[in-house]
């Protein structure tokens, strides 16, 4: 493990205000422009987690709604911590909204082909029903007679 020493500290400060002054900009000018760029470029890990959140809830009530209580139950029990995060849902469309726009503002900086590595959450649900789906067919293949 490393420890910031005080020298060190002060290295990386003179050097954001030496970018700073390059841009022609002040430390906090460039601090706030930097964190806006951050944000233009990444989702932040509870955002993560509350699509991910969201989404698994939307397979759930999938298989609900198709008659495969048992499925649903499995997953909702293996992915209980879910429910930590029903009081949030409300937040839920303006943070796909935000993830759409850094998978867009991404493929415009890096090409049409980039993925940005949390762009499958856009689809959590379909993905996480296919899964749910193709693991309980090929369970049910495994305990067959074969005689």
């Amino acid at each position: 493990m490393s420890v910031v020493t005080k020298s060190g500290l002060e290295k990386v400060w003179r050097k954001v205000y030496e970018l700073a002054e390059k841009h022609g900009m002040t430390g906090d000018e460039f601090i706030q422009w930097s964190d806006r760029e951050f944000a233009r470029k990444n989702i932040t890990e509870s955002e993560c987690a509350l699509i991910m959140a969201y989404q698994t809830c939307e397979a759930i009530k999938r298989l609900r709604s198709r008659d495969k209580e048992n499925l649903a139950d499995k997953v909702e029990s293996r992915e209980w911590w879910v429910k930590t995060w029903k009081k949030d849902f409300d937040k839920v469309d303006e943070v796909i909204k935000h993830l759409t726009e850094v998978c867009e503002y991404l493929r415009k900086l890096y090409g049409e082909n980039y993925k940005y590595h949390y762009e499958y959450l856009l689809n959590y649900d379909d993905i996480l029903y296919k899964i749910v789906i193709d693991k309980a067919k090929s369970d049910r293949n495994k305990f067959k007679r074969s005689d």
